[in-house]
């Protein structure tokens, strides 16, 4: 019976998961800088065979990323046949839907079946996890690292002689997490494991001979690339430097900037955030020094700890959303949710809602998004609006267990929907893509061709180098005319007004803004030539 239940318990959730992660996958242009570098930099591997230093059209780019995730976009490409979005995508999604089945596991080990299914049910709820799942950037590759580290850390504690494998595979995770995305697993796996040893008092527990005789693997995982950075390519070395101590000068913003993020990174999982402080004061002693505290103490460290950076992006918390999803399915599965009347209303009027909202799409979207995919928006409608009656039905005849779980998993199909079609088609309204392959076709390839990086995603579709640059450096640049720039509304208005008069392209582009292509040279010329209608 429980093997059944348990292989019952995957199967949903490779469904789910696969439909969440996967749903017109490669259906949205590349949105942001880091898609678009993985996706460039893992082209050029595989096509000019350079697989240390990550290139961009023959520019090598040395960050605090590591090669690692581009490795992983190349052997898509390799894999599958193909170099577009899709491919570029596949790593993350692929990691996602690893990190959701490891939750599973973790919370079946932390308690039961029940816990495990919970709290991958919540972490496929939230919001930001499926975005990061859904985009090729190092974010999800470093939280499935993460999540490995913590498992394999876990076990070593509770392991007598079989503990030195679980050591060894903490260090092998620690080291791939660092080759993805460099210091960051300080922060994710380190910091938040040494927090909870120091509350849990449990050092007596921690393998510390092995832990110390094993770090010359993570570490000949990770310092053999900064090393040979360091001296084969002298001119990357003030940038390999700025990237560790220069934090403070990038993505600024407030100390709260996360608490007022919580909605945007949790989604519908913010309702449950209640249940946290109630469940850890009621249990006991040994669950708070157990898998539970565990959990949570590790997502509130890796949280804190962002906090103190004044460099933030909501990105950056992406590794703690399954640590903290296991704490939440914990919680509930030792207060019995099925009895709690706020979990299950809550949820239930959450699914409830998702009908409506698709309803309301349907007649309120504008006729060039609606008409394209009426039928899977209806089609999704009836989905939604089943299981909504059909949660309430079972919560009327006293299956409380039952009604939540189809309650969220209601909410899970919505986000899957949302993501991959509303949201595609919303942000693909005016395409990176079109524009790109445009001004690829005319600005000539002897010439140089910059982009502020606010719109450093159209390298992909250029197809040729790009140099980024910001607002200050725009009036040197366009000095020469065989220097072109794009730019978006909000950065053409700050941009000289006279500069602003060599318009080359103006074309509709994201949403409400338009881009423009811009042409050096002197002022006075006025050479007005629209290419893309």
């Amino acid at each position: 019976m429980a093997q059944r239940r348990n292989l019952l318990f995957i199967i949903c959730l490779l469904a789910l998961g696969a439909f969440v992660f996967f749903y017109r996958l490669g259906e949205k242009d590349m949105w942001t800088r880091l898609e678009s570098e993985a996706a460039v930099a893992g082209r050029d591997m595989l096509d000019t065979g350079r697989i240390l230093i990550p290139h961009f059209f023959d520019q090598p780019f040395v960050d605090n990323r590591p090669p690692g995730a581009f490795w992983l976009v190349a052997a898509s490409y390799k894999l599958t046949g193909r170099r577009d979005e899709w491919a570029a995508r596949l790593p993350s999604a692929l990691a996602a839907l690893g990190c959701v089945l490891l939750v599973y596991a973790m919370g079946r080990r932390a308690a039961n079946e029940t816990a495990g299914f919970l709290s991958a049910l919540v972490l496929l709820g939230m919001l930001t996890f499926v975005l990061m799942g859904r985009m090729s950037q190092q974010d999800m590759l470093l939280t499935l690292w993460t999540m490995l580290g913590h498992w394999a850390f876990w076990r070593s504690l509770d392991e007598g002689s079989s503990a030195f494998r679980y050591v060894l595979a903490f260090q092998i995770f620690l080291g791939l997490g660092a080759i993805t995305k460099g210091p960051a697993v300080v922060l994710t796996v380190l910091f938040p494991l040494a927090v909870y040893v120091i509350y849990s008092r449990r050092w007596r527990d921690v393998k510390w001979l092995m832990l110390v005789s094993t770090l010359p693997v993570s570490l000949a995982l990770t310092l053999w690339w900064y090393l040979y950075v360091w001296i084969e390519w002298p001119s990357m070395r003030q940038v390999l430097v700025s990237r560790f101590v220069g934090q403070s000068e990038r993505h600024i913003e407030p100390f709260y900037f996360y608490f007022l993020h919580i909605p945007e990174l949790l989604g519908p999982a913010t309702l449950l955030l209640p249940l946290l402080p109630i469940g850890w004061f009621k249990a006991s002693p040994a669950q708070r020094r157990g898998p539970l505290g565990l959990f949570l103490i590790s997502a509130l460290s890796i949280f804190f700890v962002m906090c103190l950076f004044a460099s933030r992006r909501t990105h950056y918390l992406v590794p703690l959303l399954p640590v903290l999803s296991l704490a939440l399915g914990l919680v509930m599965a030792n207060q019995r949710y099925d009895e709690g009347r706020y979990l299950t209303r809550s949820t239930l009027v959450l699914a409830t809602l998702n009908p409506l909202i698709i309803v309301a799409w349907v007649f309120m979207a504008p006729d060039h998004l609606r008409l394209e995919s009426v039928v899977r928006e209806w089609a999704a409608f009836a989905v939604l609006a089943g299981m909504a009656a059909w949660s309430w039905i079972l919560l009327r005849a006293g299956r409380r267990s039952t009604a939540w779980r189809i309650s969220w998993v209601s909410c899970i199909v919505a986000l899957a929907f949302f993501l991959g079609d509303i949201y595609q088609r919303a942000g693909d309204l005016r395409s990176p893509r079109k524009f790109a392959e445009n001004v690829a076709k005319v600005v000539p390839s002897q010439t140089r061709l910059g982009s502020l990086s606010s719109h450093a995603a159209l390298l992909f579709y250029v197809g040729r180098p790009m140099e980024f640059l910001d607002v200050s450096s725009v009036k040197g640049f366009l000095a020469s005319p065989n220097h072109y720039l794009i730019v978006v509304d909000d950065d053409f208005l700050r941009i000289d007004e006279k500069r602003r008069q060599i318009v080359l392209s103006q074309s509709p582009y994201r949403q409400y803004d338009k881009a423009y292509l811009l042409r050096g040279g002197p002022s006075e010329r006025d050479t007005r030539r629209p290419i893309i209608q």
